[in-house]
């Protein structure tokens, strides 16, 4: 959820800054028709994971993940959340880039940037491992059930 919340505040804070004078009709539309896409791609994979996985309200509390995985999941989503505001801020504001094309450019990079961590991360947060491939015995096998 964390995730699609950054997303949602980035859409927000383009529609405030298109209310606000910051950016005209066509720059409004051509970075929202390029972030939109973009955050829709990874909120429909959270999405249809929540859907599919509706029944399944247990949680396994003999599931870890390292520290490592679990500050890396956050940190790249996070900077790359705060530089997009950053850079949709600036802009709306005239502060940072010399024109929309090189605004426009710094988003596409950071676009194809988060593209390639959802492609390592994004899969991983919602694939179902049993305990047993993680090296450790499900609930059926410690009972003897399995």
């Amino acid at each position: 959820m964390y995730l699609i919340s950054a997303h949602l505040s980035v859409i927000a804070s383009l529609i405030i800054l298109r209310i606000l004078g910051g950016f005209e009709k066509d720059e409004f539309t051509t970075i929202i028709g390029i972030v939109t896409p973009m955050f829709a791609g990874f909120t429909t994979s959270v999405i249809m994971f929540f859907i599919n996985d509706r029944y399944n309200v247990a949680v396994n509390p003999n599931i870890n993940i390292s520290v490592a995985f679990r500050f890396l999941s956050y940190l790249f989503p996070t900077l790359f959340t705060i530089s997009i505001l950053t850079a949709v801020w600036l802009q709306g504001y005239k502060k940072a880039f010399t024109d929309f094309e090189d605004f426009k450019q710094f988003v596409l990079v950071m676009e194809s940037l988060f593209a390639a961590y959802s492609g390592y991360f994004v899969y991983t947060l919602f694939d179902k491992k049993t305990p047993e491939v993680q090296g450790q015995k499900t609930p059926e096998l410690q009972n003897g059930n399995g």
